[in-house]
């Protein structure tokens, strides 16, 4: 950072290179004696800080900056959210669900409960245990959002499974190729059921869903329509698509009378 001490033999030369553009000084008033001058964004020299307003130097401290940690930037479509998995993938031989979760922000409800989704659609929900630890993300993720949480908390125990880089990026590689068609027909509609009401019913609804995935984990791939139904409803949360919250309500009302005529 450059600085600037002036006195007050000094202060024709200060004015020298105020008119010339070079320092950026307050017009009227007397010039600061001593202080410290911070180069601004655009070059020019800012006001010494023992001038600013005091609200000013103490949001600008380096502890209260620390608190106002930014997370990623947020997203809106069902190709962002695999672009993202992808990028954390593609720098570790291993990905676990917290790195997921850091990688998508730990305030993205939407897409941390379509991750799960996802994840039992694909080839993935063949693995023993997967679908269950899908159904505990969901669990968790819901209950925090009903709860009015800010950020998604993960115990240690299931922050810590991962799977293997290359086996993941397989996976999103198959689903990217329909994420393009996917984000083509979703967009924001059917506002009021968006709100931060619908929003949690949403929420409520795949976790409903989700607590019936681990009964169902004796066949192989037959979570694939919770999981379905999970990232339709995730999705329309993600995107402020209205009408994809409707179409998760329409198969999970489908799968359900299927599955009463079944057993009659």
């Amino acid at each position: 950072m450059a600085t600037c001490r002036r006195t007050h033999h000094h202060n024709s030369n200060v004015h020298g290179a105020r008119e010339a553009g070079i320092i950026a000084l307050p017009t009227d008033g007397p010039v600061p004696v001593e202080g410290r001058l911070e180069v601004a964004a655009d070059g020019a020299m800012a006001a010494p800080a023992a001038a600013r307003p005091w609200r000013v130097r103490l949001r600008e401290h380096p502890f209260w900056r620390s608190l106002r940690r930014e997370g990623p930037p947020p997203l809106e479509s069902l190709s962002d959210v695999l672009a993202r998995i992808d990028e954390t993938a593609a720098r570790q031989e291993s990905v676990s669900v917290g790195d997921i979760r850091d990688a998508l922000g730990d305030r993205s409800f939407g897409p941390l409960l379509l991750v799960p989704g996802l994840v039992v659609v694909s080839p993935l929900s063949g693995i023993p245990t997967v679908p269950s630890m899908m159904a505990a993300v969901v669990l968790l993720v819901g209950w925090q959002m009903l709860a009015g949480s800010r950020r998604v908390w993960l115990p240690r125990q299931l922050a810590a499974r991962c799977v293997r880089s290359s086996r993941l990026r397989r996976v999103t590689g198959f689903l990217s190729s329909w994420a393009g068609r996917v984000d083509r027909l979703v967009r924001p509609r059917l506002h009021w059921l968006t709100g931060p009401l619908g929003q949690k019913a949403a929420a409520l609804h795949c976790m409903v869903v989700a607590l019936t995935m681990p009964p169902m984990e004796i066949l192989p791939f037959l979570n694939s329509a919770a999981g379905l139904v999970i990232a339709t409803v995730a999705l329309g949360m993600t995107a402020r698509d209205g009408l994809l919250l409707l179409a998760g309500g329409l198969i999970t009302a489908t799968v359900t009378m299927a599955a009463l005529f079944a057993l009659t």
